[in-house]
Formats: C-alpha cells, sequence, structure tokens
C-alpha cells in the first residue's frame, strides 16, 4: 500500500511542474525587463548587454494573451527599442561602416508605440505613445539613411514611410509635426519616393511621386519614376510625365536616355536622330550613344532599302557605317559594332543577291555581262564584310549570327574547312 501511495504522490508532484511549465510567468519578464532598461539608463556602457535581453523578453510578453492588449507592455518594448535605435545611431556617427544588427530596430519601437495608441484608454497612454514616436521619427530617420547607403532600399523604405506616418499623427494630435518646414517634409517624401522606386516598390513610388507633384515639387527623378511606372500601364500618362520632365530639365542625361530608349522600343527612328546627338555631345565618350546612334542610322538604312528609296538607303549606310567607326576607335573590341559593319556589308550584298539570281536565266550576251557584274558587285561586299565578323568571333567566339555569316561567306569563297568549322561550332551551340 504504501508504494502505491508514493508512486501516486510521484505522479502528483509531476502534474505540478508541468503546469507551472505551461504557465509562463509573463508578468515576471516585464519586471526584468524594466529593471535592464533601467539599469542600462543608468550606465550604458557596463550594462551594453542588458537592452537586447530587454528586448528579448518583451518581444515575448506583448505576444503573450496576457499582455497583447497591454499599453504598458508596448510602451516599455517602445522605450527599450528606442534605445536601442539610438545606440545605433551614435555608433553610426563614430562609424559610417558600423554594422546594424537589426534594420528594424526603429520600426520595432514606432510599432510599439502605435500599438499603445491606437489601444489607448486612457489620454496619459496617447501622451506616452506620442512622446514616444517624436523620439522614434528622428532614429527612423537616420537608421533610414544609413540602410539606404547600404542599399537595403526596402528596409530603408519602411523606415522613411513611417517617419512620415509619425509626422501625420502630430499633426492630427496638434502636436508640433516632426518637420517644422514644409521643405523638409517635402525632401523626406521625396528620399522615400527614391527608397521605394530603388527598391522596385513601385505602387509606393507612384503615391509618393504623385504626392509631390500635386504641392509643386518636383526633381528629375520625379518624372521618370512615373514615366516607367506608367509605362506599361497607361501609355499616354507615360508620355505626359516623360514630355514634363524633359521640357522642364531639359539638360536631365536620365530624362534624355529614357525618351531615346522609349522611342527606340517603339521604332520612331526619326524622333530619335537629334536627341542621340544631343546625348553624345553630353557624354562624348559614352560609346554606347554612339552604337545606339549608329543603329538608328542603319536601322533606317534597311527600311528605306525595303521601300526602294536608293539615294536615303544610301545616305544612312554611310551614315551608320561612319559611326560604328567612330565607336570603334573609341573602343576597338566593341563587339557591336564590329559585328554591325560585318551586318552593314552581308545585307548590302543579300540585296545585290536578289539581282544576281534575276540575271541567273538570262543567257544572252548582255544578260550574261550584266550577271556576271553584278555577281562581282556582291562578291566584293562579302569580301568587305568577312574581315569585321573575324574579329567579332575573335571578340565573342559563341555568337551564333556571326558563326552563320561566317559559315555562308567562306562557302561561297569556297574555303570549305573553315565553313564546316563553323558548322561544327553552331551545332556545339544546339546541343
Amino acid at each position: 500500500m504504501k508504494k502505491i501511495l508514493i508512486v501516486l504522490l510521484s505522479l502528483s508532484f509531476l502534474g505540478t511542474a508541468l503546469a507551472q511549465d505551461g504557465n509562463h510567468d509573463y508578468k515576471s519578464d516585464l519586471k526584468r525587463a524594466k529593471k535592464y532598461l533601467s539599469k542600462y539608463i543608468f550606465d550604458q556602457t557596463a550594462n551594453v548587454d542588458k537592452l537586447p535581453k530587454a528586448a528579448a523578453l518583451m518581444d515575448g510578453v506583448v505576444n503573450s494573451e496576457d499582455y497583447k492588449m497591454s499599453n504598458k507592455a508596448w510602451t516599455l518594448r517602445g522605450k527599450i527599442y528606442n534605445e536601442m535605435a539610438a545606440r545605433d545611431e551614435v555608433q553610426l556617427q563614430l562609424n559610417p561602416n558600423y554594422e546594424i544588427k537589426d534594420p528594424e530596430v526603429a520600426i520595432k519601437a514606432y510599432k510599439s508605440f502605435m500599438m499603445t495608441y491606437d489601444n489607448a484608454v486612457k489620454k496619459y497612454h496617447k501622451k506616452d505613445a506620442l512622446k514616444g514616436l517624436r523620439e522614434t521619427a528622428r532614429y527612423l530617420n537616420s537608421i533610414g539613411y544609413a540602410l539606404y547607403g547600404r542599399k537595403n532600399f526596402d528596409a530603408a523604405y519602411e523606415n522613411f514611410n513611417d517617419v512620415l506616418k509619425i509626422d501625420e499623427l502630430l499633426k492630427a494630435n496638434d502636436k508640433k509635426p516632426v518637420f517644422s518646414k514644409e521643405e523638409d517634409l517635402l525632401n523626406e517624401v521625396y528620399i522615400a519616393g527614391i527608397a521605394a522606386m530603388s527598391g522596385n516598390r513601385s505602387d509606393d513610388m507612384k503615391k509618393h511621386f504623385e504626392n509631390l507633384l500635386s504641392k509643386g515639387y518636383d526633381k528629375p527623378a520625379v518624372y521618370q519614376g512615373l514615366f516607367n511606372y506608367y509605362l506599361d500601364k497607361d501609355q499616354a500618362k507615360a508620355e505626359k510625365y516623360l514630355t514634363q520632365g524633359r521640357a522642364k530639365y531639359p539638360e536631365e542625361t536620365s530624362l534624355l536616355f529614357a525618351e531615346i530608349n522609349y522611342y527606340l522600343k517603339k521604332g520612331e527612328l526619326s524622333k530619335l536622330v537629334d536627341k542621340l546627338k544631343l546625348a553624345r555631345k553630353k557624354e562624348p565618350n559614352n560609346v554606347s550613344i554612339v552604337v545606339t546612334e549608329a543603329n538608328v542610322y542603319d536601322n533606317i538604312y534597311q527600311k528605306s532599302l525595303d521601300s526602294n528609296d536608293v539615294e536615303t538607303a544610301a545616305k544612312y549606310f554611310d551614315m551608320a557605317k561612319t559611326t560604328y567607326e567612330d565607336a570603334l576607335e573609341m573602343d576597338p573590341k566593341n563587339f557591336i559594332a564590329t559585328y554591325s559593319i560585318g551586318a552593314l556589308y552581308y545585307n548590302k550584298a543579300a540585296s545585290v543577291l536578289k539581282e544576281v539570281n534575276a540575271l541567273a536565266d538570262d543567257f544572252s550576251k548582255d544578260g550574261m555581262k550584266k550577271y556576271e557584274a553584278k555577281k562581282a558587285e556582291m562578291d566584293g561586299y562579302f569580301d568587305q564584310a568577312l574581315p569585321y565578323f573575324e574579329k567579332a568571333i575573335a571578340i565573342n567566339p559563341k555568337d551564333r549570327n556571326t558563326l552563320i555569316a561566317l559559315k555562308e561567306i567562306y562557302a561561297r569563297k569556297n574555303m570549305m574547312d573553315k565553313s564546316m568549322d563553323c558548322k561544327k561550332k553552331l551545332d556545339a551551340l544546339s546541343n
């Protein structure tokens, strides 16, 4: 009988232990967190390790059933994260390369004080929340700039955007706003929009940039951002913003290039010539602009050739070739320029081939003479294309189009070993 009682007592003790483990004492955690915060404030150097401990405790407290709606708990958590953010701010001032361990440290403070504000029962709850948020705004801003500089655009945006929310909340409560000057507020809206644009948060970018324009504040990036946003959604709006931006900032290179790319995409080549010449003047050492300008001339040449406008075709052939050569003077190993000159001659040979084929069935003396003359002209163009394609394949050995052109030219010149070598390389690219 005694043995049975001992077993029953043991089970009873085990059950009590399990019950205690299942009911975590969050009240004690809150007290400990408050104590850690007090120790840190009293001596920040000696108790620097107390802050993360306090934060960890309060993360658990506010997520518990007993304290998830507690203004006292949320306010304490906000104060702890404000202290952590303040420490990050000081460290960043001392060392610009300081590692920010938690990019959301100030955001957590913001969310904590907002919980206090949203669930306030008494006036002092809101007062405490607004006071904490005013302090948080400073840390959000300084940490946001640090994160932006490190290309953590998403976290930077969240920080900047929360500053704007705090400013609105303070105004709504007739408190002194974060920004005493309208210009400072608009600058914050701008950097938030830039961070959103850099972080591919296009809807957030649109909201901030359109807000800026509605208030008469603009910069080139605002027009470019809105142009890019609407490009695939509303082309009329996209063009409106691009036109406005170019009119207001005619010297802005980024908008000029956006306009060039837009008309290239639309195939409106005639509108591009003057714009590319302007871009070339602005950036004389930018080989990409020169290649693009040459490509526009090349395309106009092709279209003129297709419409049998021989005079215009000849003019733009020469302009394309000269401009590609300009690019090669700047960069002798530029693949696009090298290949494109070869392609100019190759396509010219291809156009003459049509005439050669038309004369092939005329076996009269005069017909044979014309055939031989045209064939010689065609072969001459292929010969002029060949060295450019050979240079192009040396620059980019795996370019399919260059290998196809070389294979064809070598075959026409009865250089079958080289033609077969190109075929093998083409087959290898297919496998």
